[in-house]
């Protein structure tokens, strides 16, 4: 069977990379185009002009034509058993005639769509066009427990790749990492800035989205563009420790959450699901609120993770659909 993994950001590449460096997996973004081949390129121009003469097969040409920009879909053949996973809401997650077609045309495909991130209060506008649509899908995941429950969709906690094999930055090795949007939690994070700079830690801090009037200096705050992830990690790996703010919405493990297990790092948090017994390991996680009278745990560097508790990788997850579509992905 055929994988074609669909996903935006770049941290879900990551996650899918050995499956796509084995061939395994056929992966595609939506923000990069792919280079058609010479062939391809005559193609389309025969189907341009077979568009303007056979009115009834227009809206296909024009299908076919848009699916282009995000995979070689002149690959592919109605007789193959193909897996399509898409994550987040993109181009064909919202689209119903390019589903349409999709399904038309490989009629022995599977449609799996997954989420990173919540949707709902976030995405209402996505979300309605969504649940409209569900039905398109075979199977719908959401790392989000509550998404899972409201939505009727699956659970399944995000994926990550293999940290093994990030090489740190060139760069000296320091205490507490954080990297992100401000979104509401700015203050909060400059004073938890100012806190360690106050208790001798160093730190470095990489902060989007920040108005110029909103700035503070504080040394290791840097405010500007987001960090191209496996650049995030790199600098990560220098860290003895990665700061994880949630504001309360405590929806299930998050990204942070499985990038400090899979290093290895200290986690300080206020994600209440990390203290949950499945995931909580009293060296290695600092409630927010302790942080000065648990700041010492910073120095715990020979203490691990328990490998039970190491987040999902690719092949969890591929088992998992194998079992809940019941098919054989081999």
């Amino acid at each position: 069977m055929k994988i074609i993994v669909g996903g935006r950001f770049d941290y879900i590449q990551f996650a899918w990379q050995k499956a796509v460096d084995s061939g395994h997996v056929i992966y595609f973004t939506n923000e990069v185009f792919r280079t058609l081949s010479f062939s391809n390129r005559i193609r389309a121009k025969i189907e341009d002009v077979l568009a303007k003469t056979l009115k009834k097969k227009a809206p296909d040409f024009a299908a076919r034509a848009s699916l282009r920009e995000y995979f070689d879909i002149d690959s592919l053949h109605s007789r193959d058993e193909i897996l399509f996973i898409l994550y987040e809401m993109n181009f064909l997650s919202t689209d119903p005639d390019l589903l349409h077609y999709l399904k038309r045309t490989f009629p022995k495909a599977k449609f799996v769509l997954a989420f990173t991130n919540t949707i709902g209060s976030v995405r209402p506008d996505g979300t309605e066009i969504l649940l409209k649509n569900q039905e398109f899908f075979d199977l719908i995941y959401t790392f989000n427990k509550p998404d899972a429950t409201k939505y009727g969709f699956h659970f399944f906690p995000d994926l990550c790749g293999d940290f093994s094999e990030i090489q740190p930055a060139d760069c000296d090795d320091f205490d507490v990492f954080f990297a992100g949007r401000a979104k509401g939690r700015l203050e909060q994070l400059l004073d938890f800035a100012s806190l360690c700079v106050n208790l001798g830690r160093t730190i470095r801090f990489h902060i989007t989205e920040v108005p110029a009037e909103k700035q503070r200096t504080i040394p290791g705050v840097v405010y500007g563009q987001y960090l191209p992830y496996l650049e995030m990690l790199s600098i990560e790996k220098r860290a003895k420790a990665i700061l994880n703010i949630m504001q309360g919405v405590s929806s299930g493990i998050s990204l942070r959450d499985e990038e400090a297990m899979g290093m290895n790092k200290v986690l300080i948090t206020d994600n209440d699901f990390m203290f949950v017994p499945e995931y909580y390991e009293e060296k290695k996680i600092i409630p927010l609120p302790n942080f000065t009278d648990q700041v010492y745990k910073l120095d715990f560097t020979d203490a691990c993770w328990e490998n039970s508790k190491r987040p999902v990788n690719y092949q969890s997850f591929l088992d998992q659909i194998q079992t809940d579509l019941g098919i054989n992905l081999n």
